[in-house]
């Protein structure tokens, strides 16, 4: 384990944008021993204690060079500031795709989800898109939607419906079936199903404006409902499980957009007995958000008071109850599988939130986030973004535009507690393309709710 940041750290602080935030310049962080008053720090010994005062002391230096620069983002120390970068991830990041574990592809070859329950979408080359998906319950029964310019043509058919969007997201599902269509640009999109209960459906007028609000946030009454439909932020502890508290920060929300009740549920269900095979995660030592919700889809989820968190103090995965407590709070079926959203596509992430929050997963190794305050942080802080590098799973819960600077970003929900950043969430900036900043484009993903 390495005691000091490399010089490629101390560069990847270096900002060049303007923000809205104070002048930071002349901040006065704690000392090293008021830190150590402050957070109850006790060490072994003298030559651990001296470590960490050069640990803490370096990382202020770097803090205080950030937030001189003006940059659209503010850091700060926290609790942890006495950790290397990589004791901090050791302790706080998580998320891993098992190479042992079956995997599908999609159709343009990348490794995506969790081979049962899931929809795959591609990213459309044209305007015209077919879609096509089955769910667990049947192998043979499939739904088509099939979206097409209408220039000169009109498509007609038994059953129809017609929406005109932006790469909107419809989703149908009966217990044999789910289809989800993208499209990249507005046009006319004609849907020929069976008769189906519609779990949820976009649908607007035929227009050529794009059918998506400017702002959405699902955490504040920017939304359809008016009201938050998230619970309060949660606290991961020193454990690996970013990967359980991303998958039931999506599941709680799409529960109570499709149901009208938020329930609390538990993540150390999920931390404690989705090992191994079918799922290949480990617990505190790492695993992946759309296998979690694979496994919630199989088993359900108790409550967080019938199942409590406690793997936080310890760090321990700890055996899976059994049997499990019942009734459950969501019953086997309720979460009906998930949806994987086109890779590195904004308009489809965007696409996907306006039925509820999304999954997503970042590489979270680097300065900017383990000491980020407020703010929006951008390619200045030189994240990796390679799909093989994702080590933090986090909820997107919105996304907006900085009323002072007109800077766009994504509003993201961590699970680090809510003394972190602005409590307990951080926006990221939402105008870098490709991968997105800090990969958080390489891999979204949100469950489906039945109703």
């Amino acid at each position: 384990m390495r005691f000091i940041y490399s010089l490629t750290l101390a560069a990847s602080l270096i900002a060049t944008t303007t923000s809205s935030q104070p002048d930071h310049h002349n901040h006065r962080h704690p000392t090293f021993d008021e830190f150590k008053a402050k957070h109850q720090k006790v060490y072994p010994d003298a030559t651990v204690e001296s470590s960490r005062r050069s640990i803490y002391e370096s990382r202020v230096n770097l803090i205080n060079d950030h937030n001189s620069r003006q940059s659209s983002y503010v850091l700060g120390v926290n609790q942890y500031s006495d950790l290397t970068v990589e004791e901090f991830a050791a302790m706080r990041l998580g998320r891993r795709v098992e190479a042992a574990a079956p995997r599908i592809e999609n159709e343009e070859g990348r490794l995506r989800g969790w081979p049962r329950h899931v929809t795959t979408t591609r990213a459309p080359k044209s305007t015209r898109v077919t879609t096509t998906s089955t769910s667990r319950a049947s192998t043979t029964s499939t739904t088509t939607s099939t979206a097409t310019s209408t220039t000169s043509t009109t498509s007609t058919s038994t059953t129809t419906s017609t929406a005109t969007t932006l790469s909107t997201t419809t989703i149908r599902s009966t217990s044999a079936t789910a289809s989800v269509s993208t499209t990249a640009k507005p046009t006319t999109a004609t849907a020929t199903t069976a008769t189906t209960k519609p779990l949820i459906t976009t649908t607007t007028a035929t227009t050529t404006t794009p059918a998506f609000p400017a702002t959405l946030d699902w955490s504040s009454t920017d939304n359809p409902l008016k009201t938050s439909v998230v619970n309060p932020v949660k606290d991961q502890g020193q454990c690996g499980s970013c990967w359980a508290f991303s998958a039931v920060g999506a599941i709680e929300p799409r529960i109570r957009i499709a149901t009208g009740t938020l329930p609390l549920l538990s993540e150390q269900q999920i931390v404690s007995c989705a090992n191994g095979a079918p799922y290949f995660d480990s617990g505190c030592g790492g695993g992946d958000e759309q296998a979690a919700m694979a496994y919630a889809t199989d088993f359900g989820l108790a409550s967080e008071s019938q199942y409590p968190y406690t793997s936080g103090l310890t760090g321990n995965t700890n055996a899976c109850k059994k049997p499990l407590p019942s009734p459950l709070a969501i019953a086997k079926g309720t979460v009906s599988g998930h949806v994987s959203v086109t890779p590195q596509s904004p308009d489809a992430l965007i696409a996907a939130l306006q039925t509820g929050p999304v999954s997503v997963a970042v590489v979270a190794t680097s300065v900017a986030f383990d000491n980020y305050v407020s703010g929006i942080i951008t390619a200045s802080a030189n994240c990796p973004t390679a799909v093989s590098l994702l080590d933090h799973a986090i909820v997107v819960v919105g996304y907006g535009v900085d009323a002072v600077t007109g800077q766009k970003y994504w509003k993201v929900r961590n699970s680090w507690g809510t003394s972190y950043g602005e409590g307990g969430y951080m926006r990221l900036d939402r105008s870098v393309a490709g991968a997105g900043i800090c990969g958080i484009l390489q891999s979204p993903s949100y469950p489906v709710i039945s109703r």
